[in-house]
């Protein structure tokens, strides 16, 4: 059975249960099964950025936001921004006002900088798994339809009070998310040994051999 949509993804968890009076019900298991994803799942493919443009000291942060990556001043010089907890001292007293800024804080769905300044923020964050609710299919739906089906049939078999097959459902589910977690950042090493083995051929064929004159 094709596993590829979102109307193939609610047919197999009915399958799975082998119960037709919870159609109506697996939209609900879907939209919960997602809102565990974007909690706890942090891969590549849930990496986005914007540019804004701040009059003042803040800007709202996007609406699909679930976590800050970096964030990058451009303005008359572009600087890294240091993220600073927003009840702390450095927030609240350590800076000067009238220079760059230097350190950002999210609070209230909103981006601050400080020192205040105009110019633009380039946000690297996290977004939301677009919703098959609306979108029929997406990446994780491509890449990962295991977690999708594993995480429909814990919510199902809940509903249905069947707690062992829920619990079972439910820990297969943890697992293939830590992998798929895992996978990406196995990726990330992956690249970052070719780049540094790149690097240090490089450096040697530039470094002379010893007694060469």
């Amino acid at each position: 059975m094709s596993l590829a949509s979102y109307t193939d993804l609610q047919a197999a968890v009915g399958n799975y249960m082998a119960r037709s009076d919870l159609a109506t019900y697996i939209p609900d298991f879907i939209t919960q099964s997602e809102a565990i994803m974007n909690r706890v799942v942090r891969t590549p493919d849930m990496e986005a950025s914007v540019t804004r443009a701040i009059s003042v000291s803040s800007v709202s942060l996007p609406t699909d936001f679930l976590e800050w990556i970096s964030a990058i001043w451009v303005g008359v010089r572009t600087a890294d921004l240091r993220f600073v907890e927003a009840d702390g001292e450095e927030w609240r007293f350590r800076y000067r006002a009238g220079l760059d800024p230097t350190m950002f804080t999210v609070m209230a769905n909103t981006l601050f900088i400080r020192p205040a300044a105009t110019g633009n923020v380039t946000l690297y964050y996290y977004q939301q798994i677009p919703t098959l609710i609306t979108n029929n299919t997406n990446w994780m739906m491509t890449k990962h339809p295991d977690i999708y089906l594993s995480l429909g049939l814990f919510f199902a078999n809940a509903f249905v009070l069947n707690d062992q097959r829920a619990q079972e459902f439910y820990e297969l589910a943890q697992d293939q998310m830590e992998k798929a977690d895992m996978l990406s950042d196995s990726a990330k090493v992956a690249m970052r040994q070719s780049i540094d083995a790149d690097t240090a051929e490089k450096t040697t064929a530039r470094t002379p051999a010893a007694g060469a004159v």
